[in-house]
């Protein structure tokens, strides 16, 4: 597109041939091509073809594009962060062990380094800026400080937690998620569902087994994508110590010390987090019907069950439990259908 303006040519200083013309061109702004739209002025008097710093600045569209690509922050993204945890350039830049004026320069339309984007993505998270803050505390005064610490807390935990559960879980092996993938909100639902009576810990890992791998069986894929792993006690989510714990501190659940046989055990109760709502109608049913079906069994006797399944016999101890031993669960068709 072009139109007729009346600024004067910087060349030939004449003015009433000049025009003035929108080009869309590809620029590469390390090594990522990007779109933009570059402004020039055309004068039919002498030829000559040039900028004005008054029209588009196609460079800063084409650092704000890039910033979308591949995931930085833009300028006043940055800066709202900022001044929304109010705190000042220089102590953002110490938090992040930066020079005083870097961020500076970044909320005012520069380029981070990749490194540099990664660390400022990290701070600009909750638990980000919650680690930072327990770090570094000599470089915010303690009762700013504090409070953002108070803050951030709640949601910090959150995503610490989360963090810890997915990273236990995570695996490109559809042989030990189910053909899905790990889930925190499938996995709150279903503790919840399946802890409805109060189960000993030994039971709820049972429970969990038999919800996951039925699910597998009638729907095609597990309804959290934990993995499972054989040990003499039976099938059991992998590091259900830290599952527990972990749901415990995000009160999904309720983790009560008591005593088992004159033992010490752990028994598993709703918490007061919410439901999510994360699980299919398809998956409730299966949750519930599992949960109804063992209701009656205390931990010593569905642990005793479990020690009859291909899964557990054939599966050498502390390995992982392929979810193809799904198609051979003892009773499947009973416990959906009781």
């Amino acid at each position: 597109m072009s139109d007729n303006t009346d600024m004067t040519c910087a060349s030939c200083e004449g003015h009433e041939s000049l025009v003035r013309e929108s080009i869309a061109s590809t620029v590469v702004v390390r090594g990522v091509d990007v779109e933009v739209t570059k402004v020039v002025r055309r004068c039919d008097a002498c030829g000559s073809v040039f900028e004005n710093t008054k029209d588009h600045d196609w460079k800063r569209e084409a650092f704000d594009k890039y910033r979308d690509v591949v995931g930085i922050p833009s300028s006043e993204a940055i800066r709202q962060w900022r001044e929304g945890q109010n705190l000042t350039q220089a102590e953002v830049s110490a938090l992040l062990g930066w020079g005083e004026a870097t961020i500076g320069r970044y909320e005012n339309g520069s380029l981070p380094t990749a490194a540099q984007a990664d660390q400022l993505k990290y701070a600009m998270s909750e638990a980000g800026l919650f680690s930072l803050l327990e770090q570094r505390a000599e470089v915010v005064s303690k009762g700013k400080r504090e409070a953002l610490i108070d803050s951030l807390r709640p949601a910090a935990l959150q995503a610490r937690y989360i963090g810890i559960l997915k990273d236990i879980h995570f695996t490109t092996d559809v042989l030990f998620s189910g053909n899905g993938s790990f889930s925190f909100e499938k996995l709150t639902d279903l503790a919840k569902i399946l802890c409805v009576h109060s189960e000993h810990k030994t039971k709820m890992n049972k429970l969990f087994f038999y919800a996951d791998f039925i699910a597998r069986k009638f729907l095609g894929q597990s309804i959290t994508g934990m993995q499972y792993a054989r040990i003499n006690y039976g099938p059991v989510p992998e590091k259900f110590d830290t599952l527990y714990e972990s749901l415990h501190s995000l009160e999904a659940i309720i983790v009560d010390d008591t005593t088992y046989h004159g033992y010490p055990a752990k028994i598993i109760k709703v918490g007061r987090a919410p439901y999510a709502g994360a699980l299919s109608a398809k998956e409730v049913e299966i949750a519930e019907s599992v949960r109804e079906y063992f209701k009656d069994y205390n931990a010593s006797a569905i642990a005793e069950y479990s020690h009859k399944e291909i899964a557990w016999l054939e599966v050498p101890n502390g390995s992982r439990i392929s979810y193809d031993y799904s198609d051979a669960i003892l009773d499947a068709d009973k416990i959906v259908n009781a």
